[in-house]
């Protein structure tokens, strides 16, 4: 009769547990059979309730299956949610496809959603993305949270098989509690700093000791350090006491852009850990190892070889003359005073146009409607003839964003007197006039050229007060997109020069004062058309 009444009380409690939801309450929603995992993670606490995620203090972890193997392909999700908690959603979702899913304690509200046969991390961008949550692959599991999380993850190290190894389940375990239990496990003592509070749920299978500080630690915004032979956990923020303890120093310095430049792009995160010095070009941060070695990442990333590109321009002086000769007419609409600016740009026209509308000039980004071929061979021409002269042909190379300049001209010393007459001071000034250019390149993904371009023309045209140089200046700026090869070419930047040319009769001109009824000045005016072509090269790797 005893017997009978055994196995009676078995087969009642047997009875109990198979009417217990098939999804163990981390869902409210029935998950298909085959894609139940063959081992349910909380079947031997039978702790779970229907309602039981939905409590879960901020700094929770969730997590359906723990392997540290890595994500290899992407399991599929069939699901359907009806106002469904988000971290019970989640769950569910991992039970489904066997891949941990941890929160960064920043996950909350409810979905609905009808999900069939989705892969997995086109299921998760479905339902994070707009809720404003994302998510991050790691080493055979996922991280989901508002985004800080990215700046702190990390690359498991390999077991060499020294340390211990961590086997445990934890549901809304204090952090704390669940930090002496793995020290009592493991042997190895685990001090905190008195800022660790939260609590986590999760099960860990065989995991090495830092490996699961890891886990639990970094998403939840906490460091460690081994010290010695014990383990401090903590904060790892500037403003408390252990920060002297949890951190390091390390100098950085960057292969191809400058520190000062970089500094821009780098993530806010890193400002309160990092110091920058643009005169040795170095980095200089003080933090917890694992943010150190994130920034190494982030600053790998960024820190790429700039593309370079040659410039060749040719500067060309022709006469107002010879340019009527070819019946060109600047008529651009980008001016400054009475001179204007034309660009064009090499199209794949090549029949001779009437020469009225070759050049036409647009004010925001400026195109031309003929081909290059033809004005070449006519400068040529007029330099062999004499009537236009090259006055510089040079090749520049420089990063992309960063700016050319080329000048041609001539350099002129004035002496400026200044103080007391009793104790003057003298020095030098140089005054610079000619032809200047300044060029900006930036290169775009498919290959093209933005151009920031800026000639300008001076001369100098006298003295003025004091026997100072006066100089006339004719200036324009503009930007325009061109192709890799493609040439530019810049006109109507106006030159004029004055002379005065004396014709005598022989002998009786050179007589002093008699001489002048025997000798003529002449004052000439000439002018001359400055004709840049500006050719970028995009230079290969």
């Amino acid at each position: 009769m005893q017997k009978i009444s055994k196995r009676f009380s078995f087969v009642m409690l047997a009875l109990c547990f198979i009417t217990l939801p098939p999804s163990l309450g981390f869902a409210n929603s029935e998950v298909p059979p085959e894609f139940i995992p063959t081992e349910q993670i909380w079947d031997k606490s039978q702790l779970e309730t229907p309602e039981s995620l939905k409590t879960v203090e901020s700094g929770t972890l969730i997590q359906k299956k723990t392997e540290t193997t890595a994500i290899v392909s992407q399991p599929m999700v069939t699901v359907n949610f009806q106002n469904t908690d988000l971290l019970a959603a989640l769950n569910d979702i991992s039970k489904q496809t066997g891949v941990p899913i941890y929160s960064d304690g920043t996950i909350t509200g409810a979905i609905t959603m009808d999900i069939k046969n989705l892969p997995l991390e086109e299921c998760l961008s479905q339902i994070l993305l707009p809720l404003g949550y994302s998510y991050q692959k790691s080493d055979g599991y996922y991280l989901v949270g508002t985004g800080e999380f990215k700046q702190v993850l990390f690359t498991p190290e390999e077991n060499t098989g020294s340390e211990p190894t961590v086997t445990n389940v934890f549901y809304e375990t204090d952090l704390l509690e669940a930090l002496q239990d793995i020290s009592e496990q493991t042997g190895v003592p685990i001090n905190t700093d008195g800022t660790v509070t939260g609590t986590i749920t999760m099960e860990i299978n065989d995991l090495p000791l830092e490996e699961c500080l890891q886990r639990i630690l970094f998403p939840l915004g906490y460091s460690y350090k081994k010290i010695d032979s014990y383990y401090l956990v903590g904060s790892g923020k500037i403003e408390h006491a252990s920060f002297a303890l949890l951190s390091a120093t390390e100098i950085i310095r960057p292969n191809y852009l400058k520190a000062a430049d970089l500094d821009k792009l780098i993530s806010d995160f890193y400002r309160p850990y990092l110091k920058v010095n643009p005169n040795i070009n170095i980095f200089a941060i003080t933090a917890p190892n694992h943010i150190i070695e994130k920034f190494k990442q982030d600053l790998t990333s960024i820190d790429k070889p700039p593309r370079q590109i040659m410039i060749e321009a040719l500067v060309t002086e022709i006469s107002t003359d010879a340019l009527k000769e070819l019946g060109i007419n600047w008529s651009g609409t980008l001016s400054k005073g009475n001179d204007s600016l034309s660009i064009i740009t090499d199209l794949t026209r090549t029949e001779k146009p009437s020469l009225d509308l070759i050049y036409r000039t647009i004010t925001k980004g400026i195109t031309g409607d003929w081909s290059y071929t033809f004005l070449l061979p006519s400068l040529q021409a007029l330099v062999q003839k004499g009537k236009a002269q090259i006055k510089a042909n040079p090749k520049i190379v420089t990063f992309d964003g960063q700016q050319a300049s080329i000048m041609v001209g001539k350099e002129q010393y004035y002496q400026i007197v200044t103080g007391q007459p009793q104790y003057p001071y003298v020095r030098l000034e140089v005054v610079k006039y000619g032809t200047s250019l300044n060029i900006t390149p930036y290169i775009s993904d498919k290959d093209e050229i933005t151009v920031e371009v800026e000639p300008e023309v001076s001369d100098f045209i006298g003295k003025g007060l004091g026997d100072l140089p006066v100089l006339s200046k004719r200036t324009a700026k503009t930007q325009i997109r061109v192709k890799d090869g493609e040439k530019i070419v810049i006109g109507g930047l106006r030159s004029k020069n004055e002379r005065v040319v004396q014709t005598k009769i022989p002998i009786l001109g050179s007589i002093p004062i008699l001489g002048y009824f025997f000798r003529h000045n002449k004052k000439l005016v000439e002018e001359s058309d400055i004709i840049i072509i500006i050719t970028p090269n995009i230079i290969k790797d």
